[in-house]
């Protein structure tokens, strides 16, 4: 089991999700249209009713990871050899990125650096939980996924139903230290609550 399961990752992939929709306002005009259509948000099966906000979310987990990179240590009782030959022995202490696993542009293509919804259903083959290494894969894979995924969906759902965000930050938000996927400085954004298409009243929060 990892130190940093559980540690307010899906508050943290929130925060980089709202950051990605407020950087290209064209996907979150696509997503707010498509809450529109609903007259009430669906719960269990919000994931799969709504395909623009799935595809978002599953491209922000993509670039902003919770867990960037993480620690592990062999034991195992004899070496262990990797599929490019690497051998690791047994007490060896490894580093491995999350971060730099999902933009992979033999993965997800020359443009794995963008923040593109849309690949996720333009794709042939969907990645595999090595190729897409958020939540791990194999017997540590976070047992958690599903309904981190449909947490962060249903407070995106509940927030851009209700309200027009407006960026106030005055640089470009950065990682924190450490193995946490933490936004240095938090988000700071205007909020107008949304009153049949109108914005009305605006507060600033960070």
């Amino acid at each position: 089991m990892t130190l940093t399961q559980g540690r307010s990752t899906t508050s943290h992939s929130i925060s980089w999700t709202i950051y990605e929709l407020l950087r290209h306002p064209d996907y979150l005009k696509a997503l707010v249209a498509e809450l529109d259509d609903r007259a009430a948000i669906p719960t269990g099966q919000l994931i799969r009713d709504l395909p623009m906000l799935s595809n978002i979310v599953s491209e922000s987990l993509r670039l902003n990871p919770s867990v960037p990179f993480e620690v592990v240590q062999s034991h195992a009782p004899g070496p262990v050899g990797l599929p490019d030959g690497t051998v690791i022995l047994p007490g060896e202490v490894i580093y491995w990125c999350i971060w730099a696993i999902n933009r992979s542009t033999r993965t997800f293509g020359p443009d794995a650096e963008q923040f593109k919804p849309e690949r996720w259903e333009l794709m042939d083959k969907k990645p595999t939980a090595y190729e897409y290494a958020t939540f791990y894969s194999g017997p540590r894979a976070c047992p958690g996924q599903q309904m981190a995924r449909l947490t962060i969906a249903f407070v995106l759902a509940e927030l851009f139903k209700r309200y027009e965000l407006i960026p106030a930050w005055d640089s470009p938000r950065r990682l924190d230290e450490g193995i946490g996927g933490e936004m240095r400085g938090g988000l700071p954004v205007k909020i107008k609550r949304r009153v049949a298409g109108v914005a009305a009243g605006t507060d600033s929060v960070g």
